[in-house]
């Protein structure tokens, strides 16, 4: 099994708040001096001027759509998800870098090509953004009256499944059991999906090995094996919102 790429471990090693090896700067630019509704490059590629207004969720899907800039959703790449897949989920998201490689493993099998929340966008912009962010959270909340970091990474997970161009998405979960209603998946990534006129079907996947789903490893097969979750063909409805990005 291929190792995860340096751009997707240098993601999560931030997410996971451990450390960072991507250099993206933020220049000093006050509150008041800007009006670009998110970090704008200025100069060369690791530097970024940002304002005080968080970026739409049709801005975030520009980004993860813009190839030229490292975003990766085109008809060539298929939206991958997961959801309760280990004990280590926090809102149903939280992974360990066990269960990213069960995942990874399962999509190289396929030969899939893929983009999912650990490579999608431009890494420079989206630690710019969330630097500018924890750097100015009180004028946030003074002025906006939220959280801002989890309103972003609410736009940001929807954006992923608006962003789809792909007619297949894959949602990576424990087989037979029910997602959390609290999860990203289910707030605002499943019905987003369904929402995306570009999604055709929906598949549902456990990549765990037989020994951690405690199996048999004559079951492995038909255990790993895609299950249709939602068909647009078939006739399957729309999902209707559950939550939804707040950055009018």
């Amino acid at each position: 099994m291929k190792s995860i790429n340096a751009i997707a471990i240098a993601l999560l090693s931030y997410l996971m708040q451990v450390s960072s090896c991507l250099p993206a700067q933020v220049s000093n630019t006050t509150f008041a001096d800007l009006g670009k509704r998110q970090c704008i490059r200025a100069g060369d590629e690791n530097n970024y001027q940002c304002d005080e207004k968080l970026p739409k969720l049709s801005e975030i899907v520009a980004r993860i759509r813009d190839t030229s800039d490292y975003g990766l959703a085109d008809d060539q790449h298929v939206a991958v998800f997961w959801t309760n897949l280990g004990d280590s989920a926090q809102m149903g998201t939280a992974m360990s870098i066990t269960e990213i490689l069960w995942m990874q493993g399962w999509l190289e099998s396929r030969r899939l090509r893929w983009y999912w929340w650990f490579e999608h966008i431009n890494l420079n912009w989206r630690k710019a953004q969330v630097d500018w962010i924890n750097n100015n959270n009180i004028q946030y909340q003074e002025g906006q009256g939220h959280n801002p970091l989890f309103t972003f990474d609410v736009c940001s997970y929807q954006a992923l499944a608006a962003a789809a161009i792909h007619p297949h998405a894959y949602l990576f979960t424990k087989k037979g059991v029910d997602w959390r209603q609290d999860s990203m998946w289910n707030q605002v990534e499943f019905w987003q999906l369904t929402k995306n006129k570009n999604i055709k079907r929906i598949y549902r996947v456990d990549p765990r090995p037989w020994d951690v789903a405690g199996i048999l490893p004559v079951q492995m097969c038909s255990h790993s094996s895609e299950e249709i979750l939602w068909d647009r063909d078939r006739g399957d409805a729309e999902i209707e919102p559950v939550d939804t990005c707040r950055v009018p």
